[in-house]
């Protein structure tokens, strides 16, 4: 019945189609770090197995983005919004812990395989932060 109403409509298919925008560019961004880091860790001269183990990298990537983009679409789900949020969430705490343990190890960022995998920590945290507000928004404007 609230969902009737043009104006809530309308933001809602905005939030909706922001939320799938990000969640592609967080899944491309994930996938291109992956690879560079792949291309700069091993070296092997065929690039088709460097693409494979990229792949087998972002497998669990790419299960969260399509859970996320299914849950985004049809917006059903109190089972799947549950995961999500938990995903998102824990996803956000490893990030965290992850800057902590480097800090507290001292790990500094000279070598580029570690800038590599900085730069994925941070695209985690940026992104899966943003997905969760918005998410969090768009429940808001639904209630």
């Amino acid at each position: 019945m609230l969902n009737s109403h043009p104006k809530k409509k309308q933001s809602l298919q905005k939030t909706r189609v922001s939320l799938v925008m990000l969640q592609i560019i967080e899944s491309l961004l994930i996938l291109v770090l992956l690879y560079q880091a792949i291309n700069r860790l091993i070296f092997i001269n065929h690039y088709s197995i460097k693409f494979m183990l990229t792949f087998i990298l972002y497998s669990p990537e790419f299960f969260m983005a399509n859970l996320t983009l299914y849950y985004f679409i049809y917006e059903k789900f109190k089972i799947l919004h549950s995961i999500i949020v938990i995903t998102k969430l824990f996803q956000i705490i490893l990030t965290l812990l992850l800057f902590v343990l480097g800090f507290t190890l001292k790990i500094y960022v000279y070598q580029t395989s570690l800038a590599i995998l900085l730069g994925i920590t941070v695209v985690y945290l940026a992104f899966n932060v943003t997905i969760l507000s918005l998410i969090k928004a768009k429940i808001k404007t639904t209630e």
